[in-house]
């Protein structure tokens, strides 16, 4: 089971094993990485991000990109860690639970899955 950002390592749980019988995502990021860097750079541009931990998280996403570019200007980097590139691998039976009226995490990041 996970959620927010648990949701994307359980997508990679799945991916990497077929050990899981089952899976849960409650509230979860499922979105594809060109999504979520949308999404955190809208969430730094209105101010709601200002715990250390976002700001060191910031800090490493914009020297991730610096080395790495975007999921636009460098697909084959990004699409080969983006585990929604890989769900059809994926063989578990997984429930995703999204609040319609999550303003943390976006519902549209579930509606793709």
């Amino acid at each position: 089971m996970g959620s927010f950002h648990g949701g994307d390592i359980t997508l990679h749980e799945l991916i990497l094993s077929h050990d899981f019988k089952a899976a849960v995502v409650m509230a979860g990021v499922v979105g594809s990485y060109s999504d979520i860097l949308d999404w955190w750079r809208a969430r730094v541009a209105t101010g709601v991000l200002t715990t250390q931990n976002d700001l060191q998280t910031d800090q490493l996403l914009l020297q991730m990109v610096s080395l790495h570019g975007t999921p636009q200007t460098n697909p084959s980097f990004w699409n080969a860690i983006d585990p929604t590139y890989f769900i059809s691998d994926i063989e578990t039976p997984v429930q995703i639970q999204v609040g319609n009226a999550d303003v943390v995490v976006p519902p549209s990041f579930s509606q793709g899955c």
